[in-house]
């Protein structure tokens, strides 16, 4: 250890002056994925780092993660990227990281000590298992707080890992973030300290989405639904296409369009689904995320009379679903999503069983043919969100969480 102690010394960059570095905290992210595309976490992330910057603080980033190396790159943060390796989520790229594992991390730590150096690091803030189970070790070796944040779906590649007992071990030296209240209950089945686990919920910037923003002009001689999601089997599209083709239009005063935006690998078979359900030119698919930019996003939520996050499988939080309730628009969840356990069914959201394209045709009709449900759902959606995703207060806990002694 002494030896590799003197190799990080001799490689290291030279440690920036004190005047250079006037910020309160010097924060690294570190993400180290076996996917990435620019949704939830990522803009999560995103606008952490930039309210971060906001407030006076250092915000870097270091890791493999493409999205956030191009769009923090783009708001002028410092991006550092990282050789990217096998990660523990599947049996075969589990004995993969095995075997990387120790030059991974020798590489990775190597690059956080010259990064310690060159910003006067305080915090890690670590997103991905691959470098909390191999630079944690070094994090707290090299004097730094290491702050983990849990925002993926947990299931059998967490709980029935063989390197658990490891996550278990570091647990004990970081602080862990979940965000959203389903994941105390995963916390304690992991066997992680209660003590090293924080609950904040995602925020979202009010003075952006609120519900005096100007919609998009989609059309006043339609209904329109909408949802943003990645396209997996996780996020349940393809159960909206079949909740939304078994809708009775007879019963309904003008047609109904629904509008999806998001990219991922089932793109080909929802555009096969809507062919199929002869739903072309009512199903309009906007693909990849910028055919309708991130600025124009509380527009879109705003000009839908329905906003849906059709969630199959547990979802972490859900973010759009906050963004759509901020706006003031009518929002159906699934019970599969995080912020669920944070909503009122059936006074500022509808809640529908996952997987169940009955319920939610059903949802989706009730609001459709009642407008005055639509919009006190819609007038106490916005009112919850107010109250309870404020962006300013979950950056104010992270804070305490990258503070406390």
């Amino acid at each position: 250890m002494l030896l590799l102690y003197a190799l990080l010394q001799a490689t290291c960059t030279s440690p920036i002056s004190p005047t250079a570095m006037t910020k309160q905290l010097s924060v690294i992210i570190t993400r180290f994925p076996y996917e990435s595309v620019l949704s939830g976490e990522e803009w999560h992330t995103i606008t952490l780092a930039e309210k971060l910057r906001e407030r006076g603080h250092h915000v870097a980033f270091y890791g493999s993660c493409p999205v956030l190396l191009a769009e923090l790159g783009k708001r002028d943060f410092p991006v550092h990227k990282a050789v990217s390796g096998p990660v523990p989520v599947r049996a075969r790229s589990l004995l993969g990281f095995l075997f990387a594992s120790p030059y991974l991390k020798i590489t990775w730590g190597l690059g956080l000590w010259r990064l310690k150096r060159r910003y006067r690091l305080s915090t890690v803030y670590m997103h991905s298992l691959s470098e909390k189970l191999l630079l944690t070790a070094w994090a707290r070796m090299f004097g730094l707080r290491v702050v983990w944040v849990e925002h993926q779906r947990w299931g059998k590649w967490m709980f029935g890992n063989p390197l658990r007992f490891l996550y278990r071990i570091l647990a004990n030296y970081v602080e862990i973030i979940g965000v959203s209240p389903q994941y105390k209950e995963a916390f304690a089945k992991l066997g992680v300290p209660e003590k090293r686990t924080h609950l904040i919920t995602n925020g979202i910037d009010l003075s952006v989405f609120h519900p005096d923003v100007t919609p998009l002009p989609l059309g006043n001689n339609a209904y329109h639904l909408g949802c943003i999601a990645r396209l997996s089997v996780d996020k349940g599209v393809d159960v909206l296409l079949q909740a939304f083709s078994a809708l009775d239009t007879t019963v309904l005063d003008k047609p109904v369009h629904l509008h999806l935006i998001g990219e991922g690998p089932l793109r080909a078979t929802l555009e096969a689904q809507i062919r199929d359900f002869q739903l072309e030119g009512r199903v309009h698919l906007y693909v990849p995320y910028g055919t309708i930019p991130r600025s124009d996003t509380p527009r879109f939520m705003k000009a839908l009379d329905v906003f849906l996050l059709p969630s199959a499988l547990p979802d972490p939080f859900g973010l759009v679903a906050a963004e759509s309730m901020a706006v003031g628009t009518a929002t159906i969840v699934t019970n599969a999503c995080g912020i669920r356990s944070l909503l009122s069914k059936d006074r500022d959201s509808i809640i529908v069983p996952a997987g169940n394209s009955q319920e939610l045709t059903r949802a989706i009709t009730k609001l459709l043919t009642n407008t005055k449900e639509r919009e006190a759902l819609a007038l106490a959606g916005a009112k919850t969100a107010k109250e309870h995703f404020s962006l300013d207060t979950m950056v104010d806990l992270y804070l305490q969480v990258f503070t406390a002694q």
